[in-house]
Parts: C-alpha cells; sequence; structure tokens
C-alpha cells in the first residue's frame, strides 16, 4: 500500500513538472521559495496540495521570526505574499475575525500593545494535505486594552493552538487560533478572563476556556465566582447560549450553592419558559440537583403548576425527572400522582416513558404499588405493556424493581 501511495505520488509531480528531488529542497527563504514554486510549476495549473503540503509546513518557521519582532511594520511586505486574496485570520474564542488587509496591521497593533510578548514554538504537526497545527506558548504584559482577556499592566502566560489551512499555492487561506490555559492558573489569567467571559461565553472555544478555568486545581469559589460576575444581568440569554449554557452548568455543579443565587433571581418568573428550552432546561436541571432545599423551594412552586405539561414536553420531561428526584416530599407525592393519573398515556409516550421509569425508581413503597397498579392493574395489562416498544422498557423495570423489593425482605 505504501508502494502504491508513493507512485501515485511520483505520478502527481510529474503531471506538475515537479521533479521528486525538487521537493523539500527549499531552503526556508519566502522569496526565493515562491520563486522556486513558480519555476517548478508547468502552465496546467497550480499544484497539487498535497505537493505543497510538504513544502510549505517549512514556511510556518519562516513566518513566526516575523511575528517575534517588536515592530511588524517594516515587514508587512514580507508577509503579505504569504496570504490568499481572501485570507483570514480568527481568534475563535472572541469571535474576532480580520482579512488579509486587515490582519497584519491587527497583528502589529498586538505586538504594540504587548511590547513585552514572548512567542515559543513547541510543536508543529500536518494534520491533513492542506492543514498544519502549531502549538505555542505566549506570555507578554497589555498596557493598552486590545485583547479582550488580557488584564491592563498583568503578565499572563497562555497556551495558543494554531490552525494554518493553506490554499493550492501554498498561501495561508485562514490562521485561526484558540487560547488554552497553561499548566499553573495565573490570578492575573483568572482576572483577564472574568473581564471578558460574556464575550468568552458566546463562543464554543471560550466556552471551553472558561470551563477549563472552572475545572483548574485551586481556583476555589471565589475564583469560579470571579469567572462568571460579568454574566449578571445576561443569565437568560446565557443560559440561551448553545455554549454559554454549559459556563452556567459547570459554575454550578463547582461552586457551592449560595454563589448561585443570581442565577436563581433571574430566572425566577421564567422558569416555565427555561424548562421548555432545550439549552436553559439544562440550567434548570443544575440548579434543582445542586441548590439547597430553600433555593429549590421557589423553582418547584413555580414548576409544579405546570408540571403535566412539562412532563409531555420534549425538554420539559428532563426537568421533572430532576423534580422527582430532588424535590421536596410534597412535590414528588404531587408529581406521581399526576403520572398515576396519565400513567396509561405516559407508558406509550416517547418523552414521558422515561419519567415513569424514573418515578419507579424514587418512589417509597406506597407511591410505587399506586404507580405498578395504576399502569398494570392484572397480568393481561402487564403483557399488553411489555408488547410496546416504550412499555418493554416500564415491564422491565417493575421486574427490576420488584426483585430488589424481594430481596430486601428476604434480607
Amino acid at each position: 500500500q505504501q508502494q502504491q501511495q508513493q507512485q501515485r505520488r511520483q505520478q502527481q509531480l510529474a503531471k506538475r513538472s515537479i521533479h521528486p528531488s525538487r521537493v523539500g529542497a527549499f531552503d526556508g527563504n519566502r522569496d526565493s521559495d515562491l520563486k522556486s514554486l513558480g519555476e517548478s510549476l508547468s502552465e496546467d495549473g497550480p499544484a497539487e496540495v498535497d505537493v505543497i503540503a510538504d513544502i510549505y509546513p517549512d514556511v510556518i518557521a519562516d513566518i513566526y521570526p516575523i511575528l517575534e519582532i517588536n515592530d511588524l511594520a517594516p515587514n508587512l511586505a514580507h508577509v503579505k505574499p504569504m496570504l490568499s486574496s481572501d485570507a483570514k485570520l480568527v481568534l475563535a474564542d472572541v469571535g474576532m475575525e480580520f482579512g488579509a488587509d486587515t490582519a497584519p496591521g491587527f497583528v502589529a497593533d498586538v505586538f504594540q500593545s504587548i511590547p513585552d510578548h514572548a512567542f515559543k514554538i513547541q510543536d508543529a504537526t500536518r494534520e491533513s494535505p492542506s492543514r498544519v497545527n502549531v502549538e505555542s506558548l505566549f506570555t507578554g504584559t497589555q498596557i493598552k486594552p486590545l485583547l479582550p482577556f488580557f488584564p491592563p499592566g498583568k503578565n499572563v502566560c497562555f497556551c495558543c493552538h494554531h490552525t494554518f489551512e493553506f490554499n493550492p499555492m501554498g498561501q495561508i487561506r485562514e490562521h485561526r487560533v484558540y487560547f488554552t490555559l497553561h499548566a499553573s492558573l495565573q490570578p492575573s489569567i483568572i482576572e483577564g478572563l472574568s473581564q471578558a467571559s460574556l464575550t468568552l461565553a458566546s463562543t464554543s472555544s471560550g466556552s471551553c476556556l472558561l470551563q477549563d478555568a472552572m475545572a483548574a486545581e485551586g481556583i476555589g469559589a471565589t475564583g469560579c465566582a470571579q469567572l462568571v460576575q460579568q454574566l449578571r444581568g445576561h443569565i437568560r440569554a446565557t443560559a440561551a447560549s448553545p455554549h454559554g449554557n454549559h459556563v452556567l452548568q459547570n459554575f454550578i455543579a463547582a461552586a457551592p450553592s449560595a454563589c448561585a443565587q443570581f442565577i436563581l433571581a433571574e430566572l425566577s418568573g421564567h422558569a416555565v419558559e427555561a424548562a421548555k428550552h432545550q439549552q436553559m432546561g439544562r440550567v434548570v436541571e443544575r440548579l434543582l440537583e445542586h441548590c439547597s432545599d430553600a433555593q429549590r423551594a421557589g423553582l418547584e412552586d413555580e414548576l409544579l403548576p405546570h408540571a403535566a405539561g412539562l412532563c409531555r414536553h420534549a425538554f420539559g420531561n428532563f426537568v421533572t425527572q430532576q423534580l422527582l428526584e430532588h424535590g421536596s416530599a410534597k412535590t414528588r407525592s404531587a408529581l406521581i400522582g399526576i403520572i398515576c393519573a396519565e400513567a396509561g398515556c405516559f407508558a406509550r409516550h416517547k418523552a414521558t416513558c422515561n419519567l415513569v421509569r424514573r418515578a419507579l425508581v424514587v418512589a417509597d413503597d406506597a407511591q410505587y404499588a399506586a404507580l405498578a397498579t395504576a399502569r398494570a392493574p392484572d397480568r393481561e395489562s402487564l403483557v399488553s405493556l411489555s408488547k410496546t416498544r416504550l412499555g418493554s422498557y416500564i415491564v422491565r423495570e417493575l421486574k427490576h424493581q420488584a426483585k430488589l423489593w424481594t430481596f430486601c425482605c428476604s434480607v
């Protein structure tokens, strides 16, 4: 197989009039490399992407010495030929994007804002013929506000993941940057992330950055609370975000329940709406799981009058399952009463089937008997239920719980 791949590669090289000895023979100087590449191409079109990929990972090493200097302006003429006409620089964590005309200027502004910057490449790998990944370490002190999560006047250290996409001519089509945490979480990092948490929570990679910070060793409740401080007043929007909801979920799980009071306060009066929302419902679930009984009481009072509708809802049923497990005895009893009244329908409904199973697990003896009787009052009903796709799961749970009951009695 390797021989066949090598033969195909030789054929591609021959098709583009590039002699195999020329591949990898470029000297690392961008201008001479471009000239050599141009001389190597035939007139029928650009070189194959996989050929270019062998040449241009080395060009990345030519890019970074330029980026390491303090003044980029004199070198812009050297940088621009490296970029395709539609090139873009993307800071994914904060959703900032720059085109081929503005990216070099932005990089220059970054270096002016962080005059003591230090940039060190840790590793470089080729992911595909047209993509190269670079891992680096970036340190520095921002003296003028530019990068949102760099606190002014304080030194920070971030790990950076760079993804370079090349076009068939070997020019950079996209440079995407992701920031990750260094081994040690500096107080200045927490401060920087907290001042940009609203923006970070709105992006996929920024959300992951905040979650990693919350999970870092030694951050503590104070550090977690600082990270979400900027989200106050924006809880409903953050909870509805496909990325921000994960930040709130992790915060609720990581911090003491008292720290989550402001989230409860902002969701108060909107709990039913939140429970029916795909993302917001997850935040409500975490609140029911981790908050104190006193904090849960307000949510229970708001949700319980709408429990029958929530039980049938595609997302609301997950919230009612958490109410069953973590709610007060009064709430659990009321929910089981609703399930018993609708047992015939609930056992065959996709959204409520798991709710019935959860009720069988958390119910006490009297409640379990009521559920079992309501759902399968006789053997014929039990057999009929077991023959349905969803009902079979409930019958299996009934049998499992009955075995547990028999075992406990024997002990």
